[in-house]
């Protein structure tokens, strides 16, 4: 009879070390299961960071593009302003030199004839420069058009930037988080892990010991 009791003892411990060793592996597996879930929302995260990541330097490259094409525009509308200075310079200067001849030739004081064709000339001179600097001013309105247009552009790409930058911002944050949930469960599984083969090493000894009492009561 008393050896049946220390039997019993024995299968009791054997099954409570059962009980807690299938407990523990449904909550490991549950563990598992949440540390899986966590790595996939953590990868698809990265993924997408680095997507953004990709755009912002496409996006920066194509705003350093447009900022070399409105630098060169400029400059070329520089020079264009340049010219057309020079040009009514020159313009001034001829119709300075018809209004004299036009003063002499009223005055008596050159001949007509000479100062006619000499006028015609200036005239001619004077129409092709005129045309010229026409030309000038309108190439600097066509630049000034693509210069505006280049500056919308910019703001644009600058807004996507921006909002792109502030999505992976927000994504680095959750990812940060996503980390800290893993390494909370990876920091449990492992606490369940120890606590359950403590306590199974534990009701092991107790079985033994139980078995040996059992035997010794025979």
């Amino acid at each position: 009879m008393r050896m049946t009791t220390g039997t019993r003892f024995v299968a009791l411990a054997i099954i409570v070390v059962l009980v807690a060793v299938l407990a523990g592996c449904a909550a490991n597996k549950e563990i598992q299961q949440q540390l899986e879930s966590t790595q996939r929302q953590l990868q698809a995260s990265q993924q997408q960071v680095r997507q953004l990541e990709t755009q912002v330097k496409d996006l920066q490259s194509q705003l350093n593009q447009n900022q070399s094409a409105m630098d060169r525009l400029r400059s070329e509308r520089s020079g264009l302003t340049t010219d057309i200075s020079s040009l009514r310079s020159r313009i001034s200067s001829l119709e300075r030199e018809k209004a004299e001849l036009e003063r002499a030739v009223a005055s008596g004081k050159a001949s007509e004839e000479k100062a006619t064709q000499r006028i015609r000339n200036l005239n001619s001179q004077i129409a092709s420069l005129k045309k010229e600097a026409a030309d000038k001013q309108a190439m600097i309105e066509q630049k000034d058009a693509q210069i505006a247009q280049l500056e919308r552009a910019q703001s644009e790409l600058q807004a996507s930037i921006n909002q792109s930058r502030q999505q992976i911002s927000q994504l680095q944050g959750q990812n940060s988080q996503l980390q800290s949930d893993m390494d909370a469960a990876l920091a449990e599984k492992s606490g369940t892990i120890t606590i359950l083969t403590v306590i199974a090493v534990l009701l092991a000894i107790a079985a033994v010991g139980l078995g040996i009492w059992g035997a010794k009561k025979k």
